[in-house]
């Protein structure tokens, strides 16, 4: 599969994700803060999520490691998309530099 291939399905599959887990989580709670956060910081999340899918392709490519790895490969791009988010909130929240910049 191809980089734009991985795109084109990661990143609906991500964005369903975050959907029902919104839908259910609410505002209050961890769930409810981390997909407040990913709204917040929607445009940073989509464009690092196309970086860390393509890192991630340029691995799947080299270790061929099949069908399974595809479900591995969707949690670490889901997790990381969060981490960078909340990375961003904190820089965010200390640097008044990077608050004026975002």
């Amino acid at each position: 599969m191809s980089h734009f291939s991985l795109q084109l399905v990661g990143v609906p599959l991500s964005l369903i994700v975050i959907y029902l887990v919104g839908g259910r989580g609410g505002d209050s709670g961890e769930v409810g803060i981390t997909v407040i956060l990913l709204g917040k910081y929607s445009l940073f999340g989509y464009i690092s999520q196309i970086g860390i899918l393509q890192i991630l392709a340029a691995s799947l490519r080299r270790f061929n490691l099949g069908l399974a790895a595809w479900s591995a490969y969707f949690v670490m791009t889901f997790a990381l998309t969060i981490a960078n988010e909340e990375v961003i909130d904190r820089i965010r929240a200390r640097r008044v530099s990077m608050d004026r910049l975002c």
